[in-house]
């Protein structure tokens, strides 16, 4: 116990020091015991950062931490910031003038304060040069004016961890996102939400964004919504789909119809991933990968030819089905580079 409080005197002392150094502050990178967060965040708190670009504050729970009040800082603090990473409980608002400068937001997986659709829809509007951003949802609250159309046109990945029913529905149907590259739609196991959730396909039809990474994680959507939903992601190249329970008709969707270059979904599509909660006849996956696959070990220049990017399926695996990498159709694909992996069902 002496040695700890020691460590904690010293660490407290040196942190102070850093704290009187804040004016000064243009990169701060820390990670620290929760008890002393308190150190760190008044310079913020007092908008005593003024040339401050970026900022990753890790904090973790201490056998020495005390109960404490919830600390809070305005981002519009610090006007010069430009990439923001958190991980810790520190309550985060977006109450301030437009600002240009902040390009990347991240909350950590384990950010655990409670956040609402309002903070978010603050957020896009506060800073409209975001091209990252990375924000866990757990309310449906939203401002009590929301603009007719938010047309952020500079965000190019976007990751939502949604908790405790918060439905994107309304907000969905007022964002255009023209430069989105990557969205990640996280959903824990505290909601469920309807199966015929329809909001993710008006996003993509109003933005019609080059999206080349699709993540959905327990989604559960209903399978044609997600096809109708890969109709508008022509770009796409990593299609990853949880607890959408897809059968053969998501499958025979995606198989190339070499006849009809016009009629081909995803045309650039390299990575498929459609979980355990999808069941597959051997018949369709064989079908997949075949005119899909282009023979890329070979050397030849199939990467060009629409439909044939392929290189990884992820396929439930049950035991009592025989493994279709046994077909020798599929062997020679594989003995070409095809990389067929399984997650056991």
């Amino acid at each position: 116990m002496h040695r700890s409080h020691l460590t904690d005197r010293s660490l407290g002392t040196l942190l102070m020091t850093v704290k009187s150094q804040s004016q000064r502050w243009r990169r701060l990178d820390v990670t620290i015991p929760s008890n002393f967060e308190e150190i760190l965040f008044s310079p913020l708190r007092m908008k005593d950062v003024a040339i401050l670009e970026h900022a990753s504050i890790r904090t973790w729970e201490s056998s020495s931490n005390h109960a404490r009040n919830e600390l809070q800082f305005s981002l519009s603090a610090a006007p010069r910031l430009e990439c923001v990473v958190l991980r810790s409980n520190i309550r985060v608002t977006f109450d301030g003038p437009v600002q240009h400068s902040l390009k990347h937001l991240t909350f950590h997986r384990d950010y655990d304060v409670k956040t609402h659709q309002a903070d978010l829809g603050a957020c896009l509007k506060q800073y409209p040069f975001l091209q990252t951003l990375s924000y866990p949802l757990h309310s449906s609250s939203l401002p009590k004016t929301l603009p007719a159309i938010l047309n952020h046109t500079h965000i190019q990945s976007l990751n939502l961890r949604i908790h405790m029913g918060c439905d994107l529905g309304l907000l969905f149907h007022h964002l255009i996102l023209p430069a989105l590259t990557d969205l990640v739609l996280d959903i824990e196991d505290d909601w469920i939400p309807k199966k015929n959730w329809p909001h993710l396909l008006t996003l993509l039809k109003h933005s019609r964004p080059p999206l080349t990474s699709l993540t959905l994680i327990g989604f559960p959507t209903m399978e044609r919504n997600l096809i109708e939903c890969l109709k508008c992601t022509t770009d796409l190249r990593k299609l990853t789909a949880r607890a959408v329970g897809c059968t053969d008709a998501t499958l025979k969707a995606l198989t190339v119809n070499d006849s009809d270059p016009s009629s081909i979904l995803c045309p650039r599509l390299q990575c498929l991933d459609l979980g355990v909660d999808s069941c597959f006849s051997l018949e369709a996956k064989k079908a997949l990968i075949l005119s899909r696959w282009g023979g890329h070990g070979h050397g030849s220049h199939s990467s060009l030819v629409p439909g044939k990017e392929l290189t990884e399926l992820w396929a439930s695996y049950k035991p009592d089905v025989n493994d279709i990498s046994t077909d020798p159709a599929i062997a020679k694909c594989i003995s070409e580079g095809f990389c067929l992996d399984f997650e056991w069902w």
